[in-house]
């Protein structure tokens, strides 16, 4: 019995500017939320002559990417990503269900994230300006990131296995800024 969420998303931002004034901007944003919620209710039984497999899964995988590049007497580029990913993953297990395996009994909430954002700028000039800002939320204070198992029935097998996991968990936020000239700022 199981429950499996998959969210990928992607979102990208790009531009360039030339002349004698060059402004650019590219800003990019993402909000990605899975969510899987399973439940054995109240009284319920399960029983197998071998094994009984209960999961609940989220699954993202998320990429932000912006990028600005700018080339003038005066030029000035920015580049901002803005990443917020959210996850519920809950097993319930309801009031007097029981559940009952001859051989395995396998009860998990498992929830793989995968986060990649980057932001790049470039200007070159008499006079060159850049700023660069990534910004990563996983279950910020105002979000979730919830993996969890609750169980108030019975489990019995021959080898019972209960875990709530983030797995493999890989985040990855990236800013990076270039400017040349007689003057010349760079910000990351």
């Amino acid at each position: 019995i199981g429950s499996h969420s998959i969210a990928n998303a992607s979102s990208s931002a790009a531009n360039a500017g030339g002349g004698l004034v060059a402004v650019s901007d590219a800003q990019a944003n993402l909000k990605s939320d899975a969510t899987s919620e399973l439940t054995i209710g109240q009284n319920s039984q399960l029983t197998a002559g071998d094994e009984i497999q209960i999961t609940s899964v989220t699954q993202q995988e998320s990429t932000v990417l912006a990028s600005s590049v700018g080339g003038g007497v005066v030029a000035v580029a920015d580049a901002d990503v803005a990443a917020d990913i959210d996850y519920t993953a809950t097993l319930v297990i309801g009031a007097n269900a029981v559940l009952t395996a001859e051989n395995g009994l396998t009860v998990e909430a498992k929830s793989l994230q995968e986060l990649d954002s980057k932001a790049s700028t470039d200007a070159g000039g008499l006079g060159a300006g850049v700023d660069t800002n990534a910004i990563s939320s996983v279950g910020g204070s105002s979000d979730r990131a919830i993996t969890s198992v609750d169980i108030d029935g019975v489990l019995s097998g021959g080898d019972v296995t209960i875990s709530a996991m983030v797995k493999d968990a890989k985040l990855s936020s990236d800013a990076r800024s270039w400017s040349g000239g007689l003057f010349a700022n760079s910000d990351s």
